[in-house]
């Protein structure tokens, strides 16, 4: 785990020019406890990816963060290269009513 590689579950990736792949936290990932998520892990795990603790919930040093909710992702300290499991404002799309409505505009 990579508790104690970070002092501050806030996470050391910064915004501006840089993108996570330029960084180590490239192949990080952040998974909730919910939903079947020790598939997630044990499919990353074998492809070497580390995990942040379940404490980092709030950490943007990710390369990959699946939870449950979108309301569980904050978009705004989204850095380009990060990877998560929910598109915001997906349901226009993604629920059939949603879809038939975007389809009728």
């Amino acid at each position: 785990l990579l508790a104690s590689k970070s002092s501050s579950s806030s996470g050391g990736a910064q915004k501006g020019n840089r993108s996570v792949s330029d960084t180590k936290d490239s192949k990080v990932y952040y998974v909730g406890q919910s939903n079947g998520w020790k598939l997630v892990k044990d499919s990353l795990d074998r492809r070497g990816w580390q995990q942040l603790p379940f404490e980092y919930q709030f950490s943007t040093r990710f390369g990959l963060k699946w939870v449950e909710r979108r309301s569980q992702i904050d978009y705004r300290s989204h850095i380009p290269g990060q990877l998560v499991c929910h598109i915001p404002n997906n349901d226009c799309i993604c629920t059939k009513v949603g879809l038939l409505a975007t389809l009728r505009e």
